[in-house]
């Protein structure tokens, strides 16, 4: 290669010439890359913890559906009066819990019996063709007969209506053997006397006793 100054050959691996000057060396610019056309990829953003943030809120949406249905069907609807429905039969209509199905009872007398796990309702009917002497018996003298039965419990007076309230032994009526609190009420209709028992496990009477009672009121004669 030649000196830039002077024009004299430089021999090869020399950094300066005879002339005393350092040598220059010609170097291939670098072409930039032409940043219109170069192909481009953007750093692609993490999705990990936006998916961990749309799993909880998912999460959270489900635990709220569960314990909402949880709660509607333990306590809501047996206690948010809104929430029932009326039964209607050819003898008699009643507005129960709709967590109260009808079932089958083998019990003598008995026109309707609906129940779950945790209450029921049975309803018994004495017509006055299968026991006339009840037609001239006042509602008032059947807590006398009821007594007279063996029934050691007080009948209070309603209206049309006397009910007593105590606790039982029941077999089947809320799925298995257990003590259950009842509450009885007795009407006299056009066709017989009706005996309306409204059930529910001893430990729940305290949040449950009022709403037996409006069950059992709730009965009437067609």
């Amino acid at each position: 290669m030649k000196c830039s100054y002077c024009g004299n050959e430089v021999p090869e691996g020399e950094t300066y010439c005879s002339c005393g000057h350092p040598v220059t060396i010609a170097r291939e610019a670098t072409a930039m890359p032409d940043l219109g056309t170069a192909a481009y990829s953007a750093p692609k953003k993490s999705r990990g913890r936006s998916n961990v943030g749309m799993n909880l809120i998912v999460f959270i949406i489900v635990a709220l559906l569960a314990g909402g249905y949880f709660l509607y069907r333990n306590e809501l609807s047996y206690t948010v009066e809104k929430l029932y429905h009326e039964v209607s039969t050819s003898d008699f209509s009643i507005t129960i819990p709709t967590q109260l199905k009808k079932s089958d009872t083998s019990e003598a007398g008995v026109v309707g019996f609906y129940t779950s796990k945790k209450a029921a309702v049975s309803i018994l009917v004495m017509k006055y063709d299968d026991y006339p002497m009840f037609k001239d018996v006042s509602i008032d003298d059947f807590a006398g007969y009821a007594q007279l039965g063996g029934f050691d419990g007080d009948f209070k007076k309603e209206g049309d209506m006397i009910y007593a309230t105590y606790t039982d032994t029941a077999v089947s009526v809320l799925g298995e053997k257990q003590e259950c609190y009842v509450i009885e009420g007795i009407f006299k209709g056009e066709k017989g006397v009706w005996s309306v028992n409204a059930y529910c496990r001893v430990n729940d009477k305290d949040k449950m006793e009022e709403h037996l009672l409006n069950w059992v009121r709730s009965f009437e004669e067609k």
